[in-house]
């Protein structure tokens, strides 16, 4: 069984995902934004080559979801769906749009959907926020000292529009109530992981089933 976060960026879906993984005894799949060839362009207006951005987020993010075997139970801070999301607001010339769609199908051929994503619904000013916030605790984050608030209205819009494609089951976790920008990260984090396995209960007796299963 997969289960994974998603949402916007600042939202803390890979705290969440490595918290939530050590409350439910699983392993953790966190994706390896540093490792992105073209990282610093992700964010600016000015000598962005979009689709081999794209398409490097692509391929890191596709080559890590194969390696989860059949049958695994993990816990994920991305879904495939994400990259797909992210491109066509990102890619507004159709050849590169279609070529990205084309590699997309083919790197995630084989490569089943999460079965279970908790998505964190954060407004995009919050989202901001946090992500400025993260920067001057992390400056190895330079990528993201350009993000703009219209940016992520658009990546919320894509969110919204696409929300039931995520996953198999998709569930809502409103952060507006859990997150406190004053009091210290960790703290707000362990809330929402605390939260994320409050909603996810009902749906851990297929957890337990699928590990029956597999021994």
């Amino acid at each position: 069984m997969i289960i994974a976060f998603e949402g916007l960026p600042g939202a803390g879906k890979t705290t969440s995902a490595e918290l939530l993984a050590e409350k439910l005894a699983l392993p953790s799949l966190v994706e390896c934004t540093r490792d992105h060839p073209f990282l610093e362009s992700v964010y600016r207006d000015e000598a962005r080559h979009d689709l081999e951005v794209e398409l490097a987020f692509l391929l890191l993010h596709a080559s890590a979801w194969r390696q989860i075997e059949h049958g695994d139970s993990i816990v994920s801070d991305f879904t495939p769906v994400k990259d797909l999301l992210f491109a066509r607001d990102t890619l507004t010339e159709p050849v590169d749009l279609e070529l990205f769609e084309r590699a997309y199908e083919r790197l995630n051929e084989g490569s089943g959907q999460a079965d279970l994503v908790i998505y964190l619904r954060a407004s995009p000013e919050l989202s901001l926020q946090r992500v400025r916030k993260r920067y001057e605790h992390d400056r190895h984050r330079q990528f993201e000292k350009s993000m703009e608030l219209e940016r992520l209205s658009r990546i919320d819009r894509q969110y919204e529009k696409h929300h039931d494609q995520l996953g198999s089951t998709v569930l809502d976790l409103d952060l507006s109530t859990l997150l406190d920008c004053e009091e210290p990260e960790r703290r707000s984090k362990r809330r929402v992981a605390d939260a994320a396995l409050a909603i996810l209960a009902p749906h851990l007796g297929q957890l337990r089933h699928h590990r029956r299963g597999l021994q």
